[in-house]
């Protein structure tokens, strides 16, 4: 074979031997860079966005707490104001309390539900934290992972960013550009999901390599589902080199070849040789050298590619260089604490590394700026410039605002220098949306290459580390003021525990001395109890004798055939009677307020009824003096009143009588008024003895009794009036009093709103519905009479239950005196019998009775349906039991007390048939 030939073959097959494998290492090699460094630069990505996450996790708690700590209402929360998305409560159900469920309008959430884990488990991307709060209950907060979060954090760190729920894609960032992506995504994660953290995994594609690490978040409490993210990206670097590598291969085999033919002793030195030197630097390249460059011995394709590789490793230099400071940048912040620390350091770095020499940093509060650090010349030589715009859009706008100065320079002035500022540069530094902070950086030359880029790369750390430094020194204070308050504390715990210890010996003390007082509390229950009880005995005791006493005395001083000098005695004996009965209840009504057992009774009752009461009760009493009593009232009208009407008679009955008693002749005068705002009046005038001034300051104290002009002590014991008082302020009123010496007195009372309506007297409606039927008369002379309506039907059985037969007897003499047919019985047994034997139209029963008393009876009556309509009215002379509910609960209809007289009795029974009446109608 010739040489030549030998030589072309031996060239052609040395070019085919060499060029292929050389490109193929070339290719291998320069890939496996390219791949590495893509790597490293998501690596990076990837650390980035655990940070960003966790500092949104923080910031989430820090809104919170800070909420918390000003003891805000819930409903008063702002979320514009903090990076909270959504808040709400459970109520104690524990079902979601839709009144405190808030979300800020932006966020998507599906919140129409009754648990919370429904809500986890159909909100799973929502990072769900909570607070145990100090009233007890559990405020539920937290932010929602959507698509402007994942975009604003994939701009952040240069990658995509794929949120997996349950192994499947839930979100993914700019999802318009990722679109094409999810296959690959999903092919991804099955390839890492088994993997740790930070590991990565690559895809080889023509339109870009896609590698993708993978990022489980630790300490998010979400729903059930698990939560992973995917960082990737493609870079196409790979992928021009690959697709560069095979023209360039193609074209390295068919020009060695043609070359070979052609040329073949000539060129293949030079190709060798700039292989050699490719070769070399890809290996100076894997070994981490982006310095070394190849050089350029041919300006054939060879030639083209090396330009290209160098051009290459200029590129990865200059990311390698931008990574390195911007991490240097991020140590620099992270190693400083103070705030002047923090300025210097990051100021020194940012100019070393954009090559400027001027430059301030400037903290804003209240939209104002205040300088911090300046670098390159003294702070306060240094002038801003003239256009004070630049700063307002920085601060307000939150703008960039970079300005290269052809004319009209700013100047930087010294004593000895004059600057001119041909490139200037403000950036704001924003912390949680917030403008914190200004940048400022100048150059006397216009910059070849922008530092924009770097500026807004490190801006954001730079307000972290100046927001960082800021809450270091404030906590610094705080730490300092604590320590203070603590040596305070301390000094004022020690004065509390000597304090402490003379408390202890002063409860010791007041122990010993409750000890004491719990047993004088005892014995006064004991003795009050004992009181009560004596009272009610004493009363029973007292009033039985007296309505034999009175009753008697009333039928035989109206009985015809008394002869008129009896009639004389037998008034004295009835008005001592009254006199001693009304002695009896003051002493047991006083006795009751001072025990308090009282308390005001509602009802409603006509005026007429308690004036004809009123008049049978002190009717007696002044027979004998030469005076004339009045009742005022319009003839024409009566009134339906809402009051306690037992203390109110009590009050009006004790005035009148006191009137009487100290009126030996003249008249006494009972006048009952209303006024324009529908309240009731009485006013009780007499032209009696008087009262100066000193005896009107005491006349409403306990036991004062009063002496007449003749020295003379008037009957009573002096507790009326103390009644009166207490009564009336009960009643929500007070009495008044006008008087002077042998000109008489005037007490009156008014009751507001007391008058329920105002009726006729032709009007009978109301007086069907009351019971009663009087016919009340204004007179002038010493009668007042109700007289009950006559009926015509036949005679009515009235049956009383009393085991005294005094008793028995002095009512049966009543009720035989009114014309009612009358049976007995002695005690309850008795009172049943009877009823089976006749039905009775009205039963007076006793209260307390032997074998079966009062209450047990009616009990027993109320219980059987042949006879529980009977009316059935109380008989009592017992003191503690007056109180008409009690009775009323029990089953009775009304109550008469003991001793009986004889117009309420008439009153009473005449009521309670004509309601029997209209029952049986």
């Amino acid at each position: 074979m010739r040489i030549n030939i030998r030589i072309l073959l031996i060239t052609f097959s040395l070019i085919v031997l060499i060029s292929i494998p050389s490109s193929y290492v070339y290719y291998k090699i320069t890939n496996s860079i390219i791949q590495t460094q893509s790597s490293n630069a998501l690596l990076n990505s990837s650390n980035d966005f655990a940070f960003l996450l966790e500092s949104t996790l923080n910031k989430v708690k820090e809104d919170f707490k800070e909420f918390v700590a000003e003891n805000k209402d819930l409903n008063t929360f702002q979320f514009a104001e903090n990076n909270i998305d959504f808040l709400f409560t459970l109520d104690e159900n524990n079902l979601i309390n839709h009144n405190y469920f808030m979300s800020k309008p932006s966020v998507e959430l599906n919140y129409h539900l009754k648990t919370l884990e429904s809500f986890v488990e159909l909100n799973p991307n929502a990072i769900l934290q909570f607070e145990n709060m100090t009233n007890g209950g559990v405020v539920f907060y937290g932010f929602v992972i959507d698509q402007k979060f994942l975009d604003e954090t994939s701009r952040r760190i240069r990658s995509e960013i794929v949120l997996i729920i349950n192994d499947l894609p839930f979100l993914i960032s700019n999802s318009v550009k990722t679109n094409s992506d999810q296959i690959n995504i999903i092919d991804a994660y099955n390839k890492l999901k088994f993997k740790n953290n930070y590991d990565y995994h690559l895809q080889e594609e023509s339109r870009g390599d896609l590698i993708a690490v993978i990022y489980r978040p630790k300490d998010i409490i979400s729903s059930r589902s698990k939560i992973n993210f995917l960082v990737y990206s493609r870079f196409t670097e790979a992928s021009e080199f690959r697709a560069t590598m095979r023209v360039v291969v193609s074209l390295i085999i068919v020009t060695g070849i043609l070359l070979s033919l052609i040329f073949a002793m000539v060129f293949t030195v030079k190709i060798r040789k700039q292989i050699s030197l490719l070769y070399e630097a890809v290996e100076n390249t894997k070994k981490g050298n982006l310095n070394f460059r190849v050089p350029i011995i041919s300006q054939d394709e060879l030639g083209h590619f090396g330009e290209s590789y160098n051009a290459m490793l200029e590129e990865l230099k200059i990311k390698e260089e931008t990574e390195k400071s911007y991490s240097e940048f991020m140590a620099i912040i992270n190693r400083q604490n103070s705030l002047d620390e923090v300025a210097s350091a990051s100021m020194e770095k940012i100019l070393n590394t954009t090559g400027f020499k001027f430059g301030a940093l400037y903290m804003v509060e209240n939209k104002k700026l205040s300088m911090i650090y300046s670098a390159g010349i003294e702070k306060e030589l240094l002038e801003h410039h003239n256009d004070k715009n630049i700063y307002k859009n920085v601060v307000e706008k939150a703008e960039t605002i970079e300005l290269q100065f052809e004319d009209n320079y700013p100047v930087l002035r010294s004593a000895f220098l004059e600057i001119k500022i041909k490139y200037l540069l403000v950036s704001p530094l924003i912390y949680n949306k917030q403008v914190i902070g200004v940048l400022e950086i100048a150059s006397e030359h216009n910059p070849g290459i922008t530092p924009l880029q770097y500026i807004r790369m490190v801006s954001d750390q730079l307000a972290i580390g100046l927001n960082n430094a800021k809450a270091f020194v404030q906590l610094t204070h705080f730490v300092n003021e604590l320590r203070r308050l603590n040596e305070e504390y301390l000094k004022q715990n020690e004065q509390i525990k000597n304090q402490n210890r003379e408390l202890i010996e002063l409860h010791t003390q007041l122990r010993e001395k409750a000890k004491e007082l719990e047993e004088e509390k005892t014995k006064a229950v004991e003795l009050t109890h004992v009181k009560s009880q004596f009272l009610a005995s004493m009363s029973h005791e007292l009033r039985t004798p007296l309505n034999s006493i009175i009753g008697l005395t009333e039928l035989i001083e109206h009985d015809q055939a008394t002869i008129p000098k009896n009639k004389d005695r037998l008034k004295i004996v009835l008005r001592n009677g009254k006199r001693l009965l009304a002695l009896i209840n003051n002493i047991l009504e006083f006795s009751k307020i001072e025990s308090g057992k009282y308390e005001v009774k509602q009802s409603n009752f006509l005026l007429s009824d308690l004036l004809n009461e009123i008049y049978s009760s002190v009717e007696p009493i002044y027979f004998d003096k030469e005076i004339d009593v009045k009742f005022s009232v319009d003839s024409k009208k009566d009134f339906l009143i809402n009051s306690d009407k037992n203390k109110l008679e009590h009050i009006l009955i004790n005035l009148v009588t006191n009137a009487i008693k100290f009126t030996d002749s003249g008249t006494v005068e009972i006048i009952a008024k209303r006024d324009i705002k529908n309240n009731l009046s009485f006013v009780v005038k007499d032209s009696g003895i008087g009262l100066n001034e000193e005896q009107i300051k005491i006349i409403f104290e306990e036991f004062v009794k009063l002496e007449g002009n003749d020295k003379r002590k008037h009957s009573g014991a002096g507790l009326g009036l103390a009644i009166c008082k207490k009564y009336a302020a009960l009643l929500g009123s007070e009495i008044k009093v006008e008087s002077q010496p042998q000109r008489g007195a005037t007490f009156s009372l008014t009751l507001q709103n007391a008058i329920l309506d105002v009726i006729s007297i032709t009007d009978k409606s109301i007086y069907n519905f009351l019971g009663v039927s009087p016919v009340l008369e204004t007179t002038t002379n010493k009668s007042l009479k109700v007289t009950a309506a006559k009926s015509k039907e036949i005679k009515r059985r009235i049956l009383v239950v009393d085991d005294d037969t005094d008793t028995l007897f002095t009512v049966g003499e009543i009720l035989q005196n009114l014309d009612y047919d009358i049976s007995f019985a002695g005690n309850g047994v008795e009172c049943l019998s009877q009823i089976e034997k006749v039905l009775p139209a009205v039963i007076l029963l006793d209260i307390m009775m032997p074998q079966m008393d009062g209450f047990e009876t009616i009990k027993r009556i109320r219980s059987n349906d042949a006879y529980s309509h009977i009316c059935v009215i109380a008989l009592t002379a017992h003191a503690m039991i007056e109180d008409k509910h009690i009775l009323e609960q029990s089953g009775f209809n009304d109550l008469i007390t003991k001793p009986i007289d004889r117009n309420i009795l008439q009153n009473k029974i005449t009521a309670a048939l004509s309601r029997e009446k209209r029952t049986t109608k």
